[in-house]
């Protein structure tokens, strides 16, 4: 007679086995279930390995489950996977003591929905962030990062940027992000001109007050979902663009002045800035050195 046990040898295996055993019948059952047992691919792990080894990890505030063994990844403080357990979608390192630089793996994390390291003490530039078809959210604000913002163009998920207060020297093309919603780098060290931003649709709130921008403020013709612009304490001059059309700016949420704008009457700035004449304040010293 045959018993239940002869039909699973892998468990009629495991009587006389021990753990081990029971293991593989386990693997066995479920795959005959059809369940699929997902891991972290070892590129994945391998770039929050490198995130760890390059920001200090063994100081960090909080360093949870890190650098444990294969296949605990997604229980790392700070590191969200998807259902499967397949992916990193999320990494959250805000206010941890990070230090150093970024490694340039970044882009190695494919699936990866929302990177923020902000309130660290991150130097350095800032590697690529392409190959990251769905993030959503970057959060870099208040760490010592230096050079160019990185360029982020192609990335159709990008809904808020967070650059604040850093050491940053440059704005990157802003183009092939429809879903950009947010775009914040106040307090930095920018320089050059405001590139053009038509390519950006969904745009509500730009603010990138308190750098050395010079040149014109571009059109802002084709940003019919803007809210609320901050391009105060600059350099900017020419010509204001006119509002964007339709024009759904907050009254009294965006601030112009001081720059080196033409002055020029215009009710619809007036309501955007709270003031009027909008070009009031334009006349007094710049904060940041510069005399009209």
């Amino acid at each position: 007679m045959i018993s239940w046990l002869d039909r699973i040898p892998a468990i009629r295996f495991a009587t006389t086995s021990g753990l081990a055993a029971r293991s593989i019948a386990a693997a066995m059952m479920l795959a005959q279930s059809g369940w699929a047992v997902a891991f972290l691919p070892t590129a994945e792990r391998d770039v929050l390995v490198a995130i760890y080894n390059a920001t200090g990890g063994p100081s960090w505030t909080n360093h949870t489950g890190w650098l444990g063994k294969p296949r605990t990844e997604c229980g790392w403080y700070g590191v969200q996977c998807d259902a499967a357990s397949d992916h990193v979608i999320r990494l959250t390192l805000s206010s941890n003591n990070l230090t150093g630089s970024l490694p340039a793996t970044i882009s190695g994390l494919p699936s990866l929905i929302q990177f923020s390291v902000d309130h660290n003490q991150l130097t350095g530039p800032l590697s690529t962030f392409s190959d990251l078809p769905v993030l959503s959210i970057l959060d870099i604000e208040y760490n010592q990062l230096t050079g160019p913002v990185p360029d982020l163009t192609g990335l159709p998920a990008l809904g808020y940027v967070y650059a604040d207060h850093n050491q940053l020297s440059a704005l990157a093309p802003l183009s092939g992000m429809s879903s950009l919603k947010h775009f914040s780098a106040r307090f930095n060290a920018l320089s050059g001109t405001i590139p053009d931003m038509s390519a950006l649709p969904s745009l509500q709130y730009f603010l990138v007050s308190d750098n050395s921008l010079t040149g014109t403020l571009p059109s802002l013709s084709n940003l019919s979902s803007l809210v609320a612009i901050w391009v105060h304490n600059n350099a900017l001059v020419g010509t204001l663009p006119l509002v964007p059309f339709p024009d759904n700016l907050s009254g009294g949420d965006s601030t112009l002045c001081p720059n080196r704008f033409d002055v020029r009457n215009d009710p619809a700035w007036d309501f955007a800035t709270g003031t009027t004449p909008w070009w009031m304040v334009c006349d007094t010293l710049f904060d940041n050195g510069f005399e009209p």
